[in-house]
């Protein structure tokens, strides 16, 4: 008895050591697509992608958005500015919260035409939302705004959905939680590795809105709950 549970303990550290190294390995790979891909403002184009797509990240009570998302508006914001792209996607979260909404009416407020802002309200994911970037949108090209730590899985994703992806990092600052969201970060790399692979079932709800029309088609998008 004593031997077979001596060979089990020591299967499960094997296979405990395997695993972590298969985890930093992934996160190496990611990382490594991530700073490929990552371009200053400075460096790209005009009309470098279909859209450039702000990731969500929170919003106050008030609707305002928290420091992290503001710094991925006004990012977005200024490569619109400069042409890289005609359209811009904001996706995150208009089911508990008015996520979209909010991030929508900052760059209405920063004077970028309604028509060329869509509104993605079941972006619940990174996953979710580079998935529904292709599927419903028809984004083929894509601009990608987020923080460093963040851009390796998205573009990872975008890659898995069959998107072509460039990344802009919108870290102009540094953050009171930036330190969990780097953990967080480190194994959510692991887990979305295998979920892009297999393409995951997503959230892909609603109707279609082609990236090349009015974006305001998506405005009043059913959002099924």
């Amino acid at each position: 008895m004593f031997k077979i549970l001596k060979f089990i303990i020591k299967q499960a550290i094997w296979f405990a050591v395997i695993a972590a190294l298969l985890v930093v390995a992934v996160n190496a790979y990611e990382i490594a697509l991530g700073r490929k891909a990552s371009r200053n403002v400075s460096e790209l184009g005009t009309n470098e992608a279909d859209a450039i797509l702000i990731l969500g990240a929170g919003v106050y009570a008030d609707n305002s958005p928290t420091p992290v998302l503001k710094d991925r508006l006004d990012r977005g914001i200024e490569l619109y500015n400069a042409g890289a792209a005609p359209k811009i996607l904001v996706s995150g979260d208009n089911v508990s919260s008015t996520e979209t909404t909010a991030m929508r009416d900052y760059c209405l407020a920063q004077g970028v035409p309604a028509q060329d802002i869509f509104m993605d309200r079941l972006g619940l994911s990174t996953q979710d939302s580079l998935a529904r970037a292709s599927a419903i949108y028809g984004v083929r090209k894509i601009l990608i705004v987020t923080q460093e730590y963040h851009i390796g899985r998205a573009v990872y994703l975008a890659g898995c959905y069959d998107m072509e992806a460039l990344a802009v990092p919108a870290q102009d600052a540094s953050y009171s939680n930036t330190s969990e969201q780097e953990r967080r970060e480190f194994l959510a790399r692991a887990l979305d590795f295998v979920r892009g692979r297999m393409r995951a079932e997503m959230t892909l709800l609603g109707g279609e809105y082609p990236i090349s029309g009015d974006g305001r088609s998506s405005w009043q998008a059913t959002v099924v709950g």
